[in-house]
């Protein structure tokens, strides 16, 4: 096998097209001694065909003719081809003069306002087809030039607790996005920024060690704040006579921390989760005497100041800085855990911390420090200058940094490390900081692709209704809660399925129904009926057809002869050529998910292309076991190159591609 690339379908009719364009020009300017060469081609990078929906028009419809550029350039050359009728008709005579020759276009018609509606003839749709069976996901991959070395942030929740259905939903686009990069020939690195730095990390410490203190007999105080803010699951009675140690309404209510609390403080750890240095996270106890202290100042009314004042103790703080630090990396082991049977993985995570440990921090502040100045006390970045919408603090006024300016030191470590792309996914509620960052990434003078993506909210609904979340309040559904009740292809499968800016409704009953119903069984069901007509084939001794006794069959230009010793004549039946059609469209779809970053286009690709063998499947004539031999194994091999797709496909969504199943009967 060469490295030689080969053209998607698509490309190859751009390329035929852009010829004509060309040739059409070349022809006038030998007449009218007008030179356009720069200008054309300027004008013809964005020349583009779309499939057309109504195949009794066309497979693929051409607009360069509308196009307002396209046709000021020719109007230089003849003053008709300003109407985009004349244009296109202009380049339909071009086309079909070449037409026999290359066996690309079947016909082509001018339609409307200047469409150039083009049918495919049959030479280029088996070319693409005989492309696609011998290469297989080679096929995807792009020329080398057109291959990019990138880097794809993403779920990156802060270590204080279990992954929930949000960070799902981001772990599933991320992983399928990065899959995709990669088919297609890009180099990609996929980081997870850990926010183990700032005052998340303090209150995660915090809450810890007040379940700590609890677990030894201290007795803890709830707001009416807390109360609420706790549930009705976890709510308790109120410490009326004002005795118990205050737990802090902004902390972590979970009962998560309860069981991280426990973990951290007993020999027995969970699933034996061990930290950097191989060992287990252990913290070691207070002693006795500080515990009774705590415990007798908890049934103290009024403690409140008192409390305070040990907490802020050298010897507790100090406690607590270890706690926050044995915790995040529990907290973040177990979200590993998690992911990894959620079929996720990372090459790399980047620890907010390193920023601080490494004066990170101070080398961007010197960096950008001709867009820096001073107001009220504080320091601003001058990001105004680059498109936001208000200058944004980087430096407090107490000279404690901004989460902000870390941020501009984790990209500026990313810039450092010469990504030609810097993708990033977000969650719903940064969208106002995607122009700040934007801003900072500029005038870092970085020179590449930089975008973000905001993964919107997942909607949990159980009994029509929608259940809330959040992890400080300890009403949260966890990954692992998720993977429990759903399989985890359908997860993987239902949370790539919408794209990135649409909130999803996530229905437990679609989920968990196992029928053709759900539309990843649905998909699969496909997958797994090739595989067992494949079974039932190779029990027949019906092998499929090589490379180009295919070709020689489909192609034969009188198939009525093959009748005369006893071979079943090919028809180009509706079914099959739609089904073949959209089989060799393979390549170009997952080209164009990947250059939209929109891995919900493979599932809508996979729905059309498994309805599309199903409606193949229908009439007798395609059911394979049946037919003469030839005609049976040419329809292997077609079945064959749907096979790859369907599994390529399922492959970039992280899930499986079945080789057999049982299906269940719906109404």
């Amino acid at each position: 096998m060469t490295n030689r690339y080969f053209l998607s379908l698509k490309e190859e009719i751009l390329v035929h097209l852009k010829d004509a364009f060309q040739n059409l020009a070349i022809e006038l300017e030998q007449k009218e001694n007008i030179a356009i060469k720069d200008e054309l081609k300027q004008s013809l990078e964005n020349l583009q065909i779309e499939s057309i929906r109504e195949e009794s028009f066309g497979d693929y419809a051409c607009t360069g003719a509308m196009d307002k550029k396209i046709r000021e350039v020719y109007a230089k050359l003849k003053a008709e081809y300003k109407q985009p009728r004349n244009l296109a008709t202009a380049i339909s005579d071009i086309l079909k003069k070449k037409k026999a020759k290359q066996a690309i276009f079947k016909n082509i018609e001018v339609a409307g306002p200047g469409f150039i509606n083009l049918h495919l003839a049959p030479e280029i749709i088996v070319k693409h087809l005989l492309h696609l069976l011998a290469l297989k996901k080679k096929a995807l991959c792009l020329p080398q030039k057109l291959q990019n070395n990138i880097i794809l942030e993403y779920i990156s929740a802060n270590p204080t607790g279990p992954l929930n259905v949000v960070s799902a939903r981001a772990a599933a686009l991320g992983d399928s996005c990065s899959n995709l990069l990669e088919a297609v020939g890009h180099r990609v690195s996929r980081e997870y920024y850990v926010n183990d730095y700032g005052n998340q990390i303090q209150l995660l410490a915090k809450s810890i060690f007040l379940r700590y203190l609890e677990n030894n007999g201290s007795i803890l105080s709830f707001s009416p704040d807390n109360n609420e803010i706790r549930g009705d699951e976890n709510k308790t009675e109120l410490n009326k006579d004002n005795t118990g140690l205050p737990f802090p309404t902004e902390a972590y209510h979970g009962d998560y921390i309860k069981e991280i609390s426990k973990e951290l403080f007993t020999s027995t750890i969970q699933n034996n989760i061990k930290d950097d240095n191989n060992d287990k996270y252990k913290m070691p106890t207070l002693s006795k005497e500080k515990l009774n202290h705590f415990k007798a100042l908890s049934k103290e009314k009024n403690n409140t100041a008192e409390f305070d004042k040990l907490i802020e103790s050298t010897e507790i703080q100090s406690y607590l800085a270890k706690i926050a630090t044995q915790a995040v990396q529990l907290i973040l082991a177990k979200q590993k855990q998690s992911l990894s049977k959620f079929r996720v993985s990372f090459d790399n995570y980047f620890k907010e911390s390193s920023l601080h440990a490494t004066k990170a921090l101070d080398a961007v502040y010197q960096k950008l420090e001709a867009d820096i100045y001073s107001k009220d006390g504080a320091l601003f970045f001058a990001s105004t200058k680059y498109g936001d919408d208000k200058d944004r603090v980087i430096i407090r006024g107490d000279g404690r940094s901004t989460y902000f300016l870390a941020d501009i030191a984790y990209h500026a470590d990313k810039i450092k490390r010469n990504f030609t792309h810097i993708y990033s996914i977000w969650g719903p509620d940064h969208h106002g900081y995607i122009a700040r960052l934007t801003g900072a990434v500029k005038a870092l003078g970085y020179k590449g692709i930089f975008k973000v993506l905001l993964a919107q909210q997942v909607n949990i609904l159980e009994d029509g209704q929608s259940i809330r979340m959040s992890k400080r309040k300890g009403r949260l559904i966890s990954l692992d809660e998720l993977i429990a009740e759903v399989p985890v292809d359908v997860l993987r499968y239902f949370f790539a399925m919408l794209s990135f800016n649409t909130p999803m409704d996530f229905d437990f009953r679609v989920a968990q129904d196992n029928s053709d119903k759900n539309p990843y069984y649905y998909v699969a069901y496909a997958h797994a009926r090739i595989c067992s007509i494949f079974r039932r084939a190779e029990k027949e001794n019906i092998k499929p057809l090589a490379p180009e006794e295919l070709k020689d069959y489909i192609l034969a230009k009188n198939n009525d002869n093959s009748s005369e010793n006893g071979t079943q004549p090919w028809e180009w039946t509706i079914q099959r050529r739609r089904l073949i059609l959209e089989t060799v469209r393979f390549v170009e779809r997952m080209h164009e998910a990947a250059f939209a970053l929109e891995p919900h286009q493979i599932n809508n690709y996979l729905y059309q292309i498994a309805g599309l063998l199903s409606q193949f499947y229908g009439p007798e004539e395609n059911r394979i076991i049946k037919q003469e031999a030839k005609l049976a194994s040419c329809l292997l091999s077609v079945i064959e190159a749907v096979r790859l797709c369907l599994q390529i496909g399922l492959e970039l969504l992280g899930t499986k591609a079945p080789q057999e199943m049982r299906k269940e009967k719906t109404d």
